[in-house]
């Protein structure tokens, strides 16, 4: 058997995994826990979730994405001007709907340009993510949580009764 590496004594090492982070994006009328991923080329929204807003969509606007194992997928069209809060800001998307997506929303590379987004990662695994709003200048820094898989969606009207 072939002898593995080992590192030197006392010497801190990486760790084999650390979970997706995300932050509390408010949709319309939905609590959502967006995953932050300044990997992707867009921003990204479940087709499922999509037809929960009952938002109107440009089907004509539809984009052809590459995931990391090569496969290819065409988005189902966009949500032109898409309005979410994050920490208070609000700030308005161009979201690609996503047939049976792995996520609820995405948030890719256009977010973190449009938000000048600085991460910070520490050693323990925590998180932080400074957002500027491009409209108002006004800056917030915001604790990010580890993504669950079953990240429950939050239902924000007032039930009556």
């Amino acid at each position: 058997m072939a002898h593995l590496p080992s590192a030197p004594q006392n010497t801190v090492v990486a760790r084999h995994f650390e979970p997706l982070q995300t932050v509390l994006c408010i949709a319309d009328f939905l609590g959502i826990r967006a995953i932050l991923d300044d990997g992707s080329q867009m921003i990204g929204m479940s087709a499922a979730v999509w037809r929960r807003l009952g938002a109107p969509a440009r089907s004509d606007h539809k984009l052809s994405v590459e995931a990391a194992n090569k496969s290819v997928n065409t988005t189902e069209g966009v949500l032109p001007n898409f309005k979410v809060t994050i920490g208070g800001l609000d700030l308005y998307l161009q979201v690609q709907i996503v047939e049976d997506a792995a996520y609820d929303i995405l948030l890719g590379r256009p977010f973190f340009t449009l938000t000048s987004a600085k991460v910070s990662h520490l050693p323990s695994g925590g998180t932080t993510i400074t957002l500027t709003c491009p409209n108002t200048g006004a800056v917030v820094t915001l604790p990010t949580q580890p993504r669950c898989k079953h990240d429950p969606i939050i239902d924000l009207r007032i039930k009556e009764g």
